[in-house]
């Protein structure tokens, strides 16, 4: 499918991705930039793949805890979420170009406070693998299985403050350490969505708990990314969604918008 492979950023980070028939994405991440390490991804593409004159949207999940183990540090706590498209398919040009949304639960001194931060990346493919497709158990027909729930603050049916058709059924799985499954309610449709939840936060003390989710939203054409965290005070879950859409290759400016929201536990 369109975005598997291994894709490369201009700050030397690597990511291979697998995509199945039914649009899941999973895959490791290998990062250049502030710590280094093997980490997990999950996402949805859209099922077509990117033509010549529109490109494939999709996002995914990133939970910043290295799957390699060596020493921890703040940075363990993160989770990212990236939206946007694949454009230029089966070209010299076939990029993905994405909005990266990095939340930062648990301050890193000399390089980052607790705060989103955004930032454009854009990946070329590359022949080099340096990465296998799936890691730590996340195979992609894994995502549509059934697994048991772990006692997580996380869990539960999450609604949107500002707009009731919009809810999140969120359950952290057995599967990998901070995976989440789910569903996600939007408009006149569910969707089933996946990604991840720092479960390490209370047991570190922190009062934040990153979450980052993607969903494919067929009955909008559109993919979601949504990251941020849940308050463990006041039980809010507050998101960056990041809603991102196929267009022509000069007018990938207006591929992804941006909005807030809010969600309480019902």
């Amino acid at each position: 499918m369109a975005v598997s492979g291994t894709w490369i950023n201009s700050y030397g980070s690597t990511m291979t991705l697998a995509q199945d028939s039914n649009g899941a994405i999973s895959g490791v991440y290998q990062s250049s930039t502030g710590s280094t390490g093997v980490y997990n991804v999950l996402g949805y593409a859209m099922q077509a793949i990117a033509l010549p004159t529109e490109g494939e949207a999709f996002a995914i999940s990133i939970f910043w805890r290295s799957t390699a183990g060596g020493p921890s540090d703040p940075s363990w706590h993160w989770v990212s979420g990236l939206g946007g498209q694949m454009v230029n398919p089966g070209t010299t040009g076939e990029t993905l170009n994405l909005i990266h949304c990095m939340v930062a639960t648990d301050a890193f001194p000399g390089l980052a406070a607790p705060g989103s931060y955004l930032d454009k990346l854009v990946y070329q493919s590359t022949p080099v693998t340096t990465a296998t497709p799936v890691a730590s158990g996340l195979a992609t027909s894994a995502l549509r299985q059934a697994f048991a729930t772990v006692a997580d603050p996380i869990n539960g049916t999450w609604v949107c403050t500002t707009n009731s058709q919009i809810t999140l059924t969120l359950a952290l799985t057995s599967q990998t350490p901070g995976q989440v499954t789910g569903t996600l309610t939007y408009g006149n449709g569910a969707y089933p969505l996946n990604g991840f939840a720092d479960s390490f936060a209370q047991g570190d003390g922190l009062t934040v708990e990153a979450l980052a989710v993607t969903a494919r939203v067929d009955g909008e054409g559109i993919v979601l990314s949504l990251s941020g965290s849940l308050d463990l005070t006041t039980n809010l879950i507050t998101l960056t969604q990041l809603a991102s859409a196929g267009t022509a290759n000069n007018a990938t400016y207006v591929q992804t918008t941006v909005d807030k929201l809010v969600f309480k536990n019902s």
